[in-house]
């Protein structure tokens, strides 16, 4: 198919390690952390809130965040995400046990099957709390990352000739571009690469 300003031709890449954009010769990455990173251009795309998230059998007996004391609390590999949600929420942090993950979306789905509860940026799972395979038992968020899409800064000439443009709408984003394409799902702790169009 044939790549157009409406259907750019895409080469994604999904992953959970770390992206080395010189070393794999990348022209965009899109990344969560604080935006900085040697010698990388970021443009802040949109802030990524934490909340726990559960299935609804587990949400039916927690009423209080102390609850969560009792639970199995899934988390990434940043050890710092459920003490400081306790905190925001005023209450003491438990002793945290549970399984570690490097991606959000296995994270996401472990506590859908009920495997305990995990710490998310909900809005990226809006879909899974529509649908009831997952529910948010508590209204406190945390903010402790962003979303950004990142560059070499010595790729100036790429950023300018993509023409990729975002635009931050309530966790919207649009893009336009002849050769390359950026799609996210808001996966803490995964990277979205982008390659040049598969044409070349």
């Amino acid at each position: 198919m044939r790549a157009s300003p409406c259907r750019p031709q895409l080469a994604w890449e999904h992953r959970s390690q770390r992206v080395d954009l010189a070393g794999e010769g990348l022209d965009f990455a899109i990344r969560y952390g604080n935006g900085s990173w040697r010698n990388t251009e970021a443009i802040h795309l949109f802030t990524a809130p934490l909340s726990p998230v559960c299935a609804p059998p587990i949400a039916e007996r927690i009423t209080a965040p102390a609850d969560l004391a009792e639970e199995a609390l899934l988390r990434s590999y940043h050890a710092d995400e459920w003490p400081r949600w306790f905190a925001a929420a005023g209450v003491t942090c438990p002793a945290i046990r549970g399984s570690v993950f490097d991606s959000s979306v296995t994270m996401a789905e472990a506590a859908a099957q009920g495997a305990g509860v995990a710490l998310l940026p909900v809005a990226m799972f809006e879909p899974e709390l529509s649908l009831g395979r997952l529910v948010q038992p508590f209204d406190v968020e945390v903010s402790i990352g962003s979303y950004w899409l990142t560059s070499l800064k010595s790729k100036a000439e790429t950023r300018r000739d993509a023409g990729v443009s975002f635009v931050d709408r309530g966790g919207g984003c649009k893009y336009s571009g002849m050769s390359y394409a950026v799609a996210w799902s808001g996966i803490k702790a995964q990277v979205f690469t982008l390659r040049r169009g598969l044409s070349r």
